[in-house]
């Protein structure tokens, strides 16, 4: 375990480091990807140092994927997964940790700081707007079941980094119009930088776009990589 982290969101911001590319990251900063993102990371030969989907609905449909995935990725050093939906458990995996469902950026940054990263660096967490004609309530009975099946434009969708989802997948339905409320995300992410700041570490945005509550380290990512404070 290094002192320093990314958590990498799937928000559109992540492209700058895409396009830097992952493999540039240096070994000496730790990574955690989380979502459907294994998709991509696959894709270019690169795999994060953790990773982490908080949403339970997806994690109980796609339960044999993500078993699947551990088994190609013995190097991950954890695992980070919401169990609470009936027959969703990965199993008795000595890395795995089991959380409770939420927001998968903000829940995964809280878990990075109970883990002791002395420096927290976060990119692609700027929330999204839905077009909610691209996804249909699985179950009639909304309230009990806010579970959705994406048609096949959600693989486009404009409010991610890369080719995120597939036709059929299942998640959360989006409430709330179909987007998300910009100041209680700020919030949100103020109670992880101070959480952050009485551990005695810090908390960075790695992109302006992002528009968190922290500061940027630098004004780009090779400047960031290049920052002695990180070793």
């Amino acid at each position: 375990m290094n002192k320093t982290v990314i958590v990498i969101g799937n928000g559109t911001t992540t492209r700058i480091l895409d396009d830097y590319g992952f493999k540039n990251i240096p070994d000496n900063i730790d990574t955690i990807g989380m979502g459907m993102a294994h998709r991509h990371y696959e894709r270019i030969g690169w795999f994060p140092t953790m990773y982490g989907q908080l949403d339970s609905k997806v994690v109980k449909h796609q339960r044999d994927e993500y078993v699947k995935l551990m088994g190609r990725h013995p190097e991950v050093l954890r695992w980070y997964f919401s169990t609470k939906q009936p027959n969703s458990d990965i199993g008795p995996t000595k890395n795995v940790v089991k959380c409770s469902p939420g927001g998968t950026g903000i829940g995964l940054a809280h878990k990075m700081v109970g883990a002791g990263y002395k420096t927290i660096l976060v990119i692609g967490v700027e929330g999204w707007e839905w077009d909610l004609s691209l996804m249909e309530w699985l179950e009639p009975d909304k309230k009990a079941d806010n579970r959705a099946r994406l048609t096949d434009a959600a693989s486009h969708n404009k409010n991610y980094f890369c080719d995120y989802y597939h036709n059929g997948d299942i998640i959360s339905y989006k409430r709330g119009g179909g987007r998300t409320d910009p100041e209680k995300i700020r919030n949100q992410w103020k109670a992880v930088g101070k959480k952050q700041a009485r551990m005695g570490g810090v908390i960075y945005s790695l992109n302006k776009d992002c528009a968190l509550p922290f500061n940027l380290l630098d004004d780009t990512l090779k400047k960031v990589f290049e920052n002695k404070a990180l070793r």
